[in-house]
């Protein structure tokens, strides 16, 4: 409309931050949040997130474990995943333990067969397929992405003592 149109310029106008431009603020968010779409969750994607969230954070225990946990029977808990996230149970596992293979290859020392170990993968050759397939990088790929955001200056390796480039 042409009253946001001029709060929107008025704002653009004053580039100083002072009461006038957060008052001008306000009132073009005032104006602008009747015609905002509001989202409303319903119950099942709360319920979806709920064991998303759960399987991120138990990303060993089987399905069955998980639908109990989560309160739905496993055919339920495939139908609202499939449903609200796109996903399965085991593609959301998958992306759980790449997701901390990532951090543990970026801030451990510990080598592709250990994380792989660790995180119960049934070799390091299928983690780094995986990886590879979940986040488009190799362990190594990971490792030069992190060296040149330290070259680029938004990490920093003051602390670190080692680095294992297996």
């Amino acid at each position: 409309t042409d009253k946001v149109k001029a709060l929107h310029q008025n704002l653009a106008a004053d580039r100083t931050v002072n009461t006038r431009s957060v008052a001008a603020l306000y009132a073009l968010l005032w104006e602008l949040t009747p015609t905002m779409k509001q989202h409303t969750y319903c119950k099942r994607e709360i319920l979806a997130r709920k064991i998303a969230d759960y399987i991120y954070e138990y990303p060993d225990e089987s399905s069955p474990q998980v639908a109990n946990s989560c309160g739905v029977s496993e055919s339920t808990m495939y139908h609202l995943l499939k449903l609200k996230l796109g996903k399965t149970p085991n593609q959301l596992r998958q992306e759980a333990k790449c997701q901390k293979a990532v951090v543990l290859l970026t801030s451990t020392d510990l080598s592709v067969e250990q994380i792989s170990r660790q995180l119960g993968f049934s070799s390091s050759s299928y983690m780094r397929k995986l990886l590879h397939a979940t986040t488009g990088k190799t362990p190594l790929g990971l490792y030069r992405e992190l060296v040149n955001r330290h070259k680029a200056g938004k990490v920093s390796f003051k602390n670190v003592s080692t680095f294992n480039l297996d």
